[in-house]
C-alpha cells in the first residue's frame, strides 16, 4: 500500500458537527452543517453557486476559520502542517505562470511549499499531461489547466483530495476525462470530496452526495436515494395557450399540488391520472391544449426542485 493508505483511527476522512461560518455584515455562508466523509469514498458536495460549498471547503483546510462548530480532518481536530500535507486541494488554485511550462510551474510550486520534486513526473503522468509537460502553460486548454491543478494537488501523495468544482467550464469530453481521473484516485485508496453545481454530472462519479442550499445541508445519500426521495413528486407538462389563465384553472383542481408557468405552457404537479380531468377543465374554459404528458425528470430537475426556496423551506 502507498503511504496515502494511512487509515484515520475513526474511519472517517472528514467529520464536521454544527460547522458554521458567518461573515461580518453578510448572510451566514455555512449554517450548522454536520456531515461525514468516509475513508475511501468519493463524496459529492452539491449546491447552486453561492450556496456555501467553497466556504465549507476552505474551513476544512484552514483557509477560513469557523464561527462555531467543530471539524476533524484525517482524524485530527487540529489542522497542523503535518495533517495538511496529507491533503491535496484545488480550492485555491495555484497561480500558474503562463510563460513557464507545466513541469516548471510544478517544480516552482514544490520548492515554494517545501515538497520534494520527485513526485512531479508521477503526478503529470497520472493526469495525462506527461506529453505536454514541457509546453508553456499559456498553450494549455481549459481541461489541461484543470488537470495541472489536480497534478499540483496530487504532489506529496495526498491521501485526501478536496476538489472545488474540478469540472467547471469543461466540455463533455473534458468532464469525462476528469471523472475518469477522480475514479482512478478513489481506486488507488484516496478519499475524494468534490464540489459541483451540477447534480447530474457529479452523480456519475460519487458514492454519496450532500446537497447544500443557502449554507444548510438539506439532503445526504446516494444519488439513487436522493432521486427516490425527492424525485417521486409526479408532474405533468401541459403545452397550451393563455398560460396565466390556464394556470388559475389548473390550480383549482383538487389533485393539483402546484402549478408553474413555463414558456409554452404549464408544469403541473399532479398524478398522471389527473391528465384527463385537467385537459377537460382547460378545454371547457376555452383554453387550447396542444399536448399533455408526464414529466420525465432528470437528476438535474430533481436538484433544481430540491433547491427551490419553497421546497428548501419545507425541508428545513
Amino acid at each position: 500500500m502507498g503511504k496515502h493508505m494511512t487509515e484515520p483511527t475513526d474511519g472517517l476522512a472528514i467529520e464536521t458537527t454544527g460547522l458554521t461560518k458567518r461573515f461580518a455584515g453578510k448572510k451566514t455562508a455555512v449554517d450548522d452543517v454536520t456531515l461525514d466523509v468516509r475513508r475511501g469514498e468519493v463524496y459529492g458536495f452539491v449546491g447552486l453557486n453561492g450556496a456555501g460549498k467553497t466556504t465549507f471547503m476552505r474551513m476544512l483546510v484552514g483557509l477560513a476559520r469557523p464561527t462555531s462548530g467543530t471539524l476533524k480532518v484525517l482524524g485530527s481536530s487540529r489542522l497542523t502542517n503535518e495533517v495538511l500535507r496529507r491533503v491535496g486541494t484545488t480550492i485555491e488554485k495555484p497561480a500558474f505562470y503562463p510563460g513557464m511550462t507545466g513541469r516548471q510551474n510544478l517544480t516552482l510550486l514544490a520548492r515554494y511549499t517545501g515538497m520534494g520534486v520527485a513526485d512531479i513526473d508521477a503526478s503529470l503522468k497520472t493526469v495525462d499531461l506527461a506529453g505536454r509537460a514541457d509546453d508553456k502553460f499559456r498553450t494549455y486548454s481549459l481541461g489541461m489547466k484543470q488537470r495541472l491543478a489536480l497534478a499540483a494537488a496530487l504532489m506529496g501523495d495526498a491521501e485526501l483530495l478536496i476538489l472545488d468544482e474540478p469540472t467547471n467550464g469543461l466540455d463533455p469530453s473534458g468532464m469525462a476525462a476528469m471523472r475518469d481521473l477522480i475514479r482512478e484516485q478513489a481506486a488507488s485508496g484516496r478519499t475524494v470530496m468534490l464540489s459541483s453545481h451540477l447534480l447530474g454530472e457529479i452523480a456519475q462519479v460519487c458514492d454519496r452526495v450532500g446537497v447544500i442550499h443557502h449554507g444548510r445541508l438539506i439532503a445526504v445519500g446516494t444519488t439513487g436515494e436522493i432521486e427516490s426521495k425527492y424525485g417521486a413528486r409526479p408532474s405533468l407538462v401541459v403545452t397550451c395557450d393563455e398560460i396565466p389563465r390556464a394556470a388559475v384553472i389548473a390550480a383549482e383542481l383538487d389533485t393539483v399540488e402546484e402549478v408553474r408557468e413555463q414558456a409554452d405552457g404549464l408544469l403541473v404537479f399532479a398524478p398522471e391520472d389527473a391528465a384527463g380531468p385537467l385537459t377537460s377543465a382547460l378545454v371547457a374554459a376555452g383554453v387550447t391544449v396542444r399536448g399533455i404528458r408526464p414529466n420525465q425528470r432528470s437528476l438535474e430537475d430533481v436538484f433544481l426542485e430540491m433547491t427551490s426556496d419553497t421546497v428548501a423551506e419545507r425541508q428545513a
